[in-house]
């Protein structure tokens, strides 16, 4: 058989990336296969396709997204990699997952022919559904991730002269966006302990004091990050960039003249620091 005459995931194993994209409201999109799909016609499953040679993963997700349903992702994290192998139907896949969020546009069906129907669904409600083997699957590691994970700390350094210091980002969640000092607990860390060794690994300042402030608990994409916010006045040493490779710059901002682009869970955690609450969700 000629090359030109191979089909992926048939003759030949084939990549095959998809996308967990989910909405402002957490609702995960999903696509009933149609007639014409490549395997398991009939089956609700996260949008996606093949990757072409010399195209790196995410171009491909994000062109077959835009291909197939009019809309603009934003790439977030890998979820897992698994072998998607459809016995009955003799194919074999490699299938790469990332959680994405949309970031513009409304999903439409441009190739019917390929999917009939789209819809939005809570994870709950996508369970209820005959889905693809791969969703299942991936819908069954989102589940059972370690919650551990999804807990960190922030800390709100502020001068004499009531301005905030703020990171812009890179490399990392939602890069481009300011963030306050912080970062994930580890296990069996006190969050006291990880909120100075945060700000002391990422500025070089060491907390002389550190007073909590609050806890804000946010969605992100497909989970919820709860982020114990402190506040930290007086400390030792001097401001340097400590992990160039995360953060552009450390700032100070004014407290009423703050950047637009912050983390929304930072942003959270200053307006509890401003309105002297001690908790929020959002």
């Amino acid at each position: 058989m000629k090359k030109s005459e191979q089909k992926k995931g048939t003759d030949y194993i084939g990549v095959g990336v998809g996308a967990l994209i989910f909405n402002d409201e957490g609702l995960l999109l999903l696509a009933l296969r149609g007639k014409k799909a490549k395997n398991e016609r009939g089956k609700w499953e996260i949008p996606g396709g093949g990757v072409e040679f010399g195209e790196t993963i995410e171009e491909a997700l994000k062109r077959e997204i835009k291909e197939e349903l009019d809309i603009e992702i934003e790439v977030t994290k890998m979820l897992q990699l698994c072998d998607h192998i459809i016995a009955d139907e003799k194919q074999h896949w490699i299938s790469p997952t990332y959680i994405c969020k949309k970031v513009s546009g409304e999903p439409k069906i441009l190739e019917p022919e390929k999917c009939d129907r789209i819809g939005w669904f809570s994870i709950e409600e996508a369970e209820k559904l005959p889905l693809s083997i791969v969703t299942k699957h991936d819908i069954s590691v989102l589940k059972k991730r370690d919650h551990q994970e999804n807990i960190g700390c922030a800390v709100i350094v502020k001068n004499n002269q009531d301005q905030v210091l703020l990171g812009k980002r890179k490399n990392a969640y939602r890069y481009g966006l300011y963030g306050l000092p912080g970062g994930r607990i580890d296990k069996d860390e006190k969050v006291l302990v990880a909120s100075k060794r945060e700000l002391l690994e990422e500025t070089g300042l060491k907390a002389s004091n550190m007073k909590y402030i609050g806890v804000v608990k946010e969605w992100q994409d497909s989970y919820n990050f709860i982020h114990f916010i402190h506040l930290c006045t007086e400390w030792r040493g001097e401001l340097e960039l400590m992990e160039p490779d995360k953060c552009e710059d450390w700032k100070w901002f004014d407290l009423d003249n703050l950047p637009q682009d912050i983390l929304p869970g930072h942003l959270q955690g200053i307006k509890l620091l401003q309105d002297g609450i001690g908790i929020s969700d959002i």
